[in-house]
């Protein structure tokens, strides 16, 4: 059996529970919850594993919090999980992706909503006011080892996705998302968008470009494609794919944790070193 093949058996499970059996749940808020259960755990089992998938709130040094988000992946090696009372809060320095899941994005305004979700993350301080260290390696953190720009760099930034079954038309998602994004900084731009019956969409670097339609970069792009109807038997192997690769090439940052509790200096008594040393 081949990856596809798996993948696309995975696809049928997925259509099942992620469309007909939480359909049965007819609290509105359970169904939700079970929905998204539903692609963390996909997430969970075909993500890199540097990447730990839970769902809470995004915060930063600043004190700034996002909306509550439905999937947030994070680098499980590094982050540092605040649980206050079971609700997880992530440290942005440490967020990969942020993800919304929607039964369906029919309506304009649904997809307002998640995009704004997706905006309130990218939209927090992730330099820890301009003193956050990449980290290169187990342990390493240094400025001039690789330069870390989330403002500018792809793969500085938090990636930003919304998942679904069923979508707007063509036309008429392409033209609100065009219209929202002409009001935001490309940085807060959605990286990609899966109605796994329907379409994908992401960017380009140019209309024509075979290779570049494979890519997901809101700062280096041209255009953005929406995937034929012949696709529709890849789309979440297509997703998976685009969102793993991300993952592989995520630059996340060293969290300071004393930025974090508002502490910059302590009140002390300072001592000299030696045995007739006087006090500092």
């Amino acid at each position: 059996m081949n990856l596809q093949e798996l993948i696309g058996l995975k696809a049928r499970k997925l259509e099942l529970e992620f469309g007909h059996l939480a359909a049965q749940i007819e609290h509105n808020l359970s169904a939700g919850e079970a929905r998204e259960g539903v692609l963390r755990s996909l997430l969970t089992e075909y993500l890199p594993k540097r990447a730990g998938v839970g769902r809470g709130f995004v915060i930063d040094s600043g004190g700034h919090v996002s909306k509550q988000i439905d999937v947030v992946i994070y680098d499980a090696q590094y982050a540092p999980i605040l649980d206050v009372a079971g609700t997880q809060f992530f440290p942005v320095e440490t967020v990969i992706a942020v993800g919304e899941v929607k039964t369906d994005v029919v309506s304009v305004e649904t997809l307002k909503n998640a995009l704004e979700k997706i905006e309130s993350v990218k939209a927090l301080d992730r330099t820890t006011g301009g003193l956050a260290l990449p980290i290169t390696g187990p342990g390493l953190s240094h400025a001039a080892l690789v330069p870390y720009d989330p403002a500018k760099n792809h793969r500085d930034q938090v990636f930003g996705f919304i998942f679904t079954r069923f979508a707007l038309s063509k036309e008429t998602f392409i033209e609100a998302m065009l219209s929202r994004m002409a009001e935001t900084p490309r940085q807060q731009w959605p990286n990609l968008i899966c109605a796994f019956g329907d379409y994908i969409v992401s960017h380009c670097t140019g209309q024509h470009d075979e290779q570049g339609a494979l890519f997901t970069s809101a700062m280096d792009s041209e255009c953005i494609y929406v995937t034929k109807e012949t696709e529709k038997p890849n789309l979440l192997h297509l997703f998976l794919a685009l969102l793993s690769q991300f993952v592989d090439e995520a630059h996340v940052a060293r969290v300071n944790m004393l930025a974090y509790g508002g502490i910059t200096k302590t009140q002390a008594d300072h001592y000299g070193l030696g045995p007739s040393a006087p006090p500092v």
